[in-house]
């Protein structure tokens, strides 16, 4: 009998693993697979595939499985859904989400929410609480002659709301959201290098919450970040 136990508990042990790994695998491939077709109306996400294909085959996950996870993605129509609810102490949460199964995300997201206290909300219910604008990432070449000045009066001209100048030629211009796409096209045309740009939510005010509702909070967004449908995370939570 010793022996059948010893059996029982290496088998139950690599079932328990096999199940980890296999779990570990499914999400480095979704993950790929999302990332791969953002990257093709998004340049900047390249180095972030070639970066889970790295991983992935650190993993032992085969080339083959890799190309067949990425071509598969061909047939299938993906919606980019923005979903808005207000997490435990009422803090309003913005999700940025890439899926296939709306219902599917949306069902999952409404089970977390519910579970640490939140609530998802409709279309609206929380986005006038943020600012949406746009950040522009460029450098200036060392032997530019466009000195600061020069950019300043760029971004002026442009209608930017905000510059920054930061160490190694590098400036970080914000734009309203309308204006995004034509401040990038202007800056073009000055010979200014643009190495991203994003539009993003920026809350206008923070909130404080309590110790409970901190941890609570904390535990919905490690939830959520595992859901690989999402893409990004705003919030005005002051923790």
């Amino acid at each position: 009998m010793s022996g059948h136990n010893k059996w029982s508990k290496i088998k139950h042990k690599k079932t328990l693993k096999d199940k980890k790994k296999g779990e570990k695998f499914t999400k480095i491939i979704k993950k790929l697979k999302n990332t791969y077709i953002l990257s093709k109306s998004n340049s900047n996400l390249n180095s972030k595939v070639q970066s889970l294909i790295n991983k992935a085959l650190s993993n032992n996950i085969s080339r083959k499985t890799l190309y067949n996870a990425i071509t598969n993605n061909k047939n299938k129509k993906k919606i980019n859904i923005t979903y808005e609810g207000y997490g435990p102490g009422g803090i309003a949460i913005i999700l940025q989400c890439y899926s296939e199964n709306k219902n599917k995300t949306l069902q999952e997201l409404r089970c977390a929410f519910k579970k640490f206290g939140g609530k998802l909300g409709n279309t609206g219910s929380v986005m006038h609480l943020f600012k949406t604008i746009g950040v522009i990432k460029l450098t200036n070449k060392k032997n530019s002659k466009i000195t600061e000045d020069k950019i300043i009066e760029i971004a002026i001209k442009i209608l930017a709301k905000d510059i920054i100048f930061k160490k190694n030629n590098k400036i970080i211009i914000y734009t309203t959201k309308k204006n995004f796409e034509n401040s990038k096209l202007k800056l073009i045309s000055y010979g200014l290098t643009i190495i991203s740009s994003k539009i993003i939510n920026i809350p206008i005010n923070k909130i404080s919450t309590n110790i409970k509702d901190n941890l609570k909070f904390s535990l919905l967004i490690k939830m959520i970040k595992n859901f690989i449908e999402i893409k990004k995370i705003y919030h005005n939570g002051n923790c």
